[in-house]
């Protein structure tokens, strides 16, 4: 499961694991966002025969002028609607909890999906977690 990153903030359980229909469709979603930022942005190769994902994984290089270093972490949270954000400073891993809307799973044929995951964990908020790994 992922969001381990939020322990101290947000319950694991608020992380549910993301269908591939779903997971496609914000990597989709979030990578145009991402590219207007970076230079560079991909995304691990997953396994092909996974049946779910814990969270995202961006890999990002040479931010896009002004920025010179690095592109300031509130930055990335607004461009990718995170609510949440865990930053780490230099050029290293920094998580994002973006907030699953309500029936969002709907489209992707996991509506079903989404509403067992928000009731065995007994919270309505659920979080996608998203790492961007900056490297130079």
């Amino acid at each position: 499961m992922g969001g381990s990153a939020f322990s101290a903030s947000l319950p694991a359980v608020a992380f549910p694991r993301i269908p591939p229909t779903v997971y496609a469709a914000l990597k989709a979603r979030l990578f145009p966002k991402l590219l207007e930022l970076y230079t560079y942005v991909g995304v691990p190769t997953e396994a092909p025969d996974k049946n779910d994902h814990g969270d995202l994984d961006f890999l990002v290089a040479i931010p896009k002028a002004p920025y010179t270093d690095r592109v300031p972490h509130d930055l990335v949270k607004d461009a990718i609607g995170a609510e949440h954000l865990i930053p780490m400073d230099g050029n290293r891993t920094s998580n994002y909890a973006i907030l699953v809307q309500l029936g969002e799973w709907e489209s992707f044929g996991h509506g079903g999906d989404e509403h067992q995951r928000r009731i065995s964990a007994e919270i309505q908020q659920i979080y996608y977690q998203v790492r961007a790994m900056q490297y130079l």
